[in-house]
This record gives structure tokens, sequence and C-alpha cells, in this order.
């Protein structure tokens, strides 16, 4: 059996051949961390070499295709063009673009309304109107609510339905627009009253109304075709 202190010197012993065996052995440190150096370099560079190849990459994509919203098809930006083939008849355009007809003429924005509301399309909407307030007048017991429209009011009309939908009221309550505790605008109320507004909309008609029913069982469109065909004619003229 050995002692403690003769264990200490074994091992101690064991320890110091151990490190000269290493240090014969072994690679030199220097080499070693010239080593590890170069592999680092090697790698360095390596990395480089794809990170410019994937940038040159990117590039070519960027310039040549569209990525798409699921981040992986690209759409080429340059268009793919056939050889050896002819361009199909009604893919040949052979009329200048722009607009036609009377639209040429129209270099306002009311002579462009003008075009779907011509004076003959007015008249002829206040024609019918006023047939149709004579059958209502009866259910009303003031007069001037049920008075003949013309023309210039219904051109109000349809100026306070335009002017509605650009302030985006056009789902709010009538009697809203024309309050007169300063929250709207004072357009709809020094146009007209509240009542006779209602009632234009009520009688408003674009055809004759005796009439309807008869057109009606042939024609869905009957209440407006007249109207209808009248100004796209009046757009090809």
């Amino acid at each position: 059996m050995y002692s403690y202190e003769e264990d200490q010197k074994r091992m101690l012993k064991l320890w110091q051949e151990l490190e000269t065996d290493e240090q014969v052995g072994g690679p030199a440190e220097d080499d070693v961390h010239e080593e590890k150096t170069s592999d680092h370099d090697s790698h360095s560079e390596q990395s480089e070499d794809e990170e410019s190849s994937i940038d040159i990459e990117q590039n070519l994509y960027t310039h040549l295709c569209f990525l798409g919203k699921d981040k992986k098809t690209l759409w080429s930006k340059i268009p793919v063009i056939m050889s050896g083939t002819k361009t199909r008849s009604h893919n040949i355009v052979t009329q200048s673009s722009g607009v036609i007809g009377a639209a040429k003429g129209a270099k306002t924005i009311l002579e462009a309304w003008q075009l779907y509301f011509p004076d003959s399309v007015l008249e002829e909407i206040v024609q019918c109107t006023n047939k149709y307030i004579q059958k209502l007048r009866a259910n009303y017991t003031r007069v001037r609510d049920t008075a003949d429209t013309d023309v210039c009011e219904t051109k109000a009309v349809l100026g306070l339905l335009y002017l509605a939908d650009v302030l985006r009221s056009l789902h709010l309550n009538l009697r809203d627009l024309w309050a007169q505790n300063g929250t709207v605008v004072e357009y709809f109320r020094l146009t007209m009253g509240l009542n006779r507004f209602q009632f234009f909309l009520r009688a408003l008609r674009f055809d004759d109304i005796d009439a309807r029913e008869f057109r009606r069982q042939f024609d869905k469109l009957a209440p407006i075709r007249h109207y209808h065909e009248q100004a796209v004619d009046g757009l090809l003229l």
C-alpha cells in the first residue's frame, strides 16, 4: 500500500510525463494559431464570395423581375416575344385613343355633364314628373309643395344629390342635412325646402307612368329605357 505522500508524488510524476509528451509530439502554438487564422480567413473569403453572389442575384431579380405577394413567385418585367408569330387581327388597335363623338367638344365639367343630361332629356323628365305630380296632388293639402316642376328645379335637385354624395351624407337623415344648428352646410336649405325636396324625389319619373306596366312586360328596364338610349345616342354622335 502506498502512503498519501507517495501517491501524490506518483501522480505528479505522471502529470509531468503527460505535459512532456504534449510539448514534444503536439504542434507548435504558433502553427496552431496560423492554421486557425488561415481557416478563418478562408472561411471569411468564402462567406464574402457567397454574400456578393447573393447580392448580384438579388439585384438581377430586382431589375428583371417582380416579386409576388407570396414572396416566392417571380414575374418577369421583360415581355415574352414569340419569334415567327403574327399579331392577331382582333388585337390590332385601329382607332386613336380618347373620347369620340360629341364628347370631344366638352371642355368643362358642366359640358361633360350635359352630354348625359341635355336639355331635351331634362324637359322630358320634367314632363313625365309633372304628369305623376298631378296624380299625387290630391293627397296633399299644401299646394306649394305639389306645384309643377321645371328644368331649373330639376337641375337643383340633381345638384343637391351630387353634393350629398361629395359630403358623404347619402346615408344621413334628410332632416340632418336641412338642420339650422350650424352643423351642416347651408346649400341644402337655401336651395329649397325639405318638404319640397322629399316630394320631388317621390314624384321624379323618367318615363310615362301610364304606359310603364305594359312596357315592363317586355322590358325590365322600362322605367329608364328611353332615357338610357338617349344618353347613349348622345355620347356616340
